[in-house]
């Protein structure tokens, strides 16, 4: 007897994600539409995840577990459950995260009524401090044009057939941004994205996870090589030019300005303003960054680091640094955020205690050639 496809295949990716993996876990198992599959790729944890897999998988046959016998990343093992899945949809969930009850059925009915390569659904994040904030606003641009379908993976289901037939996988020799580099190719190839508004992934906020306050020398790499990669694929593909710039923008931003004050060193920011420089020589329509990045755009054009770099120090695209000191080493207990060295606020577990204004002093920028 030939065993049917499931109806969607979910991959999660897991390494060292004892401590939250049967929340997620359970909001899978529990899911309203019960023709799933539910692919668990240990990436060779060294905590008791696999275990939690092994019971797991015992009280309920959805649960397929592909055990690593080295680490290998997240990629690579979001690639494995793509490459084993039997679902007509797949779907894409994080260990730390959890979805709504009827999160599945939602996408997979609105699948089917529009017959969608990709349906998407709405997302709720859940900060350090259990406050909420939800994605609305975002997921309604998507139904306006597709192109905008360029956040992260995980809160939608695709069309088995649609990746595998375009070869879509998750890029390997990065652990950042590896999503955005998927989702990007997809709003591009897909032949149009349906929303489901009300059903919800929770994005759970983690301490020490890779979209932490500060980012390392590595996830900086990681997110230059994401961003030329974005880039090279658009520049093989024929767009208009607003949703060339538009599916480019985001990672262009967070390249050349987001990320400034998410490191301290001065060498790590030099490196990402000559990664913006190299951008700009690969970006097709450079007319379309004097029109919307006009503040940059002059030291673009003249390739001019020091004075981008001075520029956006300057400026301070990201209003505030934040420092978080842990309780226990793990606990968030105080936050400090530092308005551009010109006010200063203190909160005590997410609470605001007291404020303070300091005067105003010219910064000096040292350069490493």
């Amino acid at each position: 007897m030939i065993e049917s496809a499931p109806k969607i295949s979910v991959i999660i990716p897991i390494y060292n994600a004892a401590s939250y993996l049967a929340r997620c876990l359970d909001s899978l198992v529990g899911q309203t539409l019960r023709d799933i599959e539910i692919i668990c790729i240990d990436d060779k944890s060294t905590d008791n995840s696999l275990e939690i897999l092994n019971a797991y998988a015992t009280q309920d046959d959805r649960i397929k577990i592909i055990s690593f016998q080295q680490n290998t990343g997240v990629s690579s093992a979001r690639n494995a459950g793509i490459a084993s899945a039997r679902g007509e949809y797949l779907g894409f969930v994080d260990p730390d995260d959890y979805v709504d009850l009827d999160f599945y059925q939602k996408l997979y009915t609105q699948a089917i009524n529009c017959g969608t390569d990709i349906t998407v659904a709405n997302i709720r994040e859940i900060l350090f401090n259990g406050k909420q904030r939800e994605f609305t606003k975002w997921l309604n641009k998507i139904p306006e044009n597709k192109i905008f379908f360029n956040y992260t993976q995980w809160c939608a289901i695709y069309k088995t057939s649609f990746i595998r037939d375009n070869n879509l996988e998750n890029p390997k020799g990065i652990n950042s941004n590896e999503d955005t580099v998927f989702v990007v190719k997809c709003a591009v190839l897909a032949n149009k994205i349906a929303i489901v508004p009300d059903t919800f992934y929770n994005y759970v906020r983690v301490s020490g996870s890779l979209s932490s306050e500060y980012l390392s020398d590595e996830k900086i790499d990681s997110k230059i090589k994401a961003a030329n990669l974005i880039l090279d694929f658009l520049n093989e593909h024929n767009l208009s030019e607003q949703d060339y710039y538009d599916a480019f923008a985001p990672m262009f931003r967070f390249i050349s300005q987001y990320c400034f004050f998410r490191t301290t060193k001065t060498s790590t920011r030099m490196t990402m303003i000559n990664a913006t420089l190299d951008l700009f020589k690969k970006f097709k329509y450079e007319h379309m960054l004097q029109k919307y990045e006009a503040q940059i755009y002059p030291y673009l054009v003249c390739n001019d680091a020091e004075g981008l770099y001075e520029h956006i120090f300057k400026s301070g695209y990201r209003k505030a640094r934040v420092t978080r000191i842990k309780l226990f080493n793990c606990i968030p207990f105080i936050r400090i955020k530092n308005y551009q060295g010109k006010r200063i606020k203190v909160s005590i577990f997410g609470i605001p205690i007291f404020g303070i204004l300091v005067p105003h002093k010219k910064h000096g920028v040292k350069y490493n050639g």
